[in-house]
């Protein structure tokens, strides 16, 4: 395999569909002089074999898919660095269609950028990190809940995504039994629809003690300033036990209920499963889903996301999980997430979370060892073929202003608990230029202003360096068995 050779060629597919071209380690050393390059690579390597045997077979045409599910928090429910990470993969190993999605706009919150999602109806919905809220948790970390049998949520890819996307799998993850809505499944909406859209209410939170006003904005996906506006503050003080808004939830609502939408396929709750594919007759870009009851006994239905493939392509699927605020523990409490992962039957997954748990100070080295390794060791039990990869949290800052002296120590955990476990391990928080770097970061446009999160370059930039790495171990595995020195 010539590595460059596969480089050229992807740069000239991205280019095509996105604009991004692929560069080399020493072509960004040398744009960004912070990185340390020689932290760039992937350790324990070995834990990876089976995973890159899996490609090599998929390269030699001998297997149709491989798939990644990668696993983290807002770094990740963006999609920026993960997207990043599918196109790379996906130029050098093939594209079999976009994977895991989930319409975020119908749960009031952000969602990635390579296609759109809404509801009509009356929604509920639960994020992961809302403990105390009675709604179940499957695979996306997110669920939708709705007992009006007019509601309906779609997704719809970008016109310039098509090409590469367009799908004609689709994989529905929703809760099954009597009690539950049938779905009825189509591929466009009727033209002409009317609807409107209305406040629904606002998300609260409840203040812990120690939290600021950062913290919970980071960990809802708002800003401070939103946050003050909606509750009438002039100034950062609070205090635990106050409740705040923070957020308004929006839902759109269908002004004709006698709208005839043109369903072409029903998948029945009482079918049993969880999991629920339907091969389509032509390729879409769209999706809606809406909820009918066959029965009275059916009186509500919730959804947890939904896979969309190409069922005639071999190469590589990509799919990503990610919850703004959430840490392994919330996972580990989700009713049905781990159960719910098998179905997407990875080969590979990456887990990228700390940063949450880096501001978490009540949280100390061992309870988050104790929760990385229930995390992995659940995920293991129902993915026996699946190898992981860790990868080390970003660097951050308190406040703007302060270095976050807790990145010592989650990045110092992560590296342990790898390294016990023999997983795979990307340093991160190093290759970025280690404790502090995330103000080089910001000085070079790659961070948002509470550096903690990142620009779309720089969450790309990282996707573009653990793409790098990954492929340079994959490199070396192939060069040893060829007895290349």
């Amino acid at each position: 395999m010539n590595i460059g050779k596969h480089i050229l060629l992807l740069t000239s597919f991205l280019g095509l569909f996105s604009g991004v071209k692929a560069q080399s380690d020493s072509v960004l050393a040398e744009q960004y002089r912070f990185l340390l390059m020689d932290s760039n690579q992937i350790k324990n390597v070995h834990a990876l074999e089976s995973f890159f045997a899996k490609l090599d077979e998929l390269e030699r045409g001998e297997r149709k898919q491989v798939r990644v599910v990668h696993i983290g928090d807002s770094h990740i429910q963006a999609d920026f660095f993960s997207g990043q990470m599918r196109l790379l993969m996906q130029g050098q190993f093939g594209n079999a269609g976009r994977g895991f999605i989930f319409p975020y706009r119908a749960a009031g919150t952000n969602g990635p950028s390579d296609y759109r999602s809404g509801s009509y109806g009356e929604w509920d919905n639960k994020r992961v990190v809302f403990t105390n809220k009675p709604l179940p948790i499957g695979l996306s970390g997110i669920t939708l809940a709705s007992s009006d049998t007019n509601s309906l949520v779609y997704i719809r890819l970008r016109e310039e995504e098509r090409a590469m996307y367009a799908f004609d799998k689709v994989t529905v993850f929703r809760q099954p039994g009597p009690g539950y809505f049938d779905l009825a499944m189509g591929t466009q909406l009727p033209e002409g629809i009317k609807t409107s859209s209305t406040p629904n209410g606002f998300n609260w939170h409840v203040v812990r003690s120690g939290e600021s006003l950062g913290l919970i904005a980071r960990k809802y996906g708002t800003s401070v300033a939103q946050i003050k506006r909606l509750n009438g503050m002039r100034s950062d003080f609070i205090r635990a036990g106050q409740k705040l808004k923070v957020g308004v939830v929006y839902q759109k609502q269908v002004e004709s209920a006698d709208t005839a939408f043109q369903d072409l396929y029903c998948l029945p709750a009482l079918d049993g499963q969880v999991a629920a594919t339907c091969l389509l007759n032509d390729t879409t870009g769209t999706l809606y889903l809406r909820h009918t009851n066959a029965n009275a006994t059916q009186q509500s239905g919730l959804i947890y996301g939904m896979s969309v493939e190409r069922s005639n392509s071999s190469g590589l699927l990509y799919h990503t999980i990610g919850v703004n605020g959430a840490q392994a523990t919330h996972y580990n409490e989700a009713a049905f997430f781990t159960d719910q992962v098998q179905h997407l039957q990875p080969d590979l997954i990456i887990l990228s979370l700390g940063t949450n748990e880096s501001f978490a100070t009540e949280l100390d080295e061992y309870e988050f060892y104790a929760a990385l390794d229930t995390m992995v060791s659940r995920l293991s039990r129902t993915n026996p073929n699946a190898v992981f990869l860790i990868c080390s949290q970003p660097d951050t800052y308190k406040r703007r202003r302060y270095k976050n002296e807790r990145n010592l120590m989650i990045r110092e955990t992560l590296e342990t608990y790898s390294n016990d476990r023999y997983t795979g391990f990307w340093d991160l928080n190093s290759v970025m230029g280690g404790y502090g770097s995330m103000n080089d970061w910001y000085r070079a446009g790659l961070t948002a202003r509470d550096k903690v999160h990142f620009s779309a370059g720089g969450y790309r930039l990282q996707g573009q360096l653990l793409f790098n790495a990954l492929m340079r171990a994959y490199q070396a595995r192939t060069d040893a068995e060829l007895g290349k020195d």
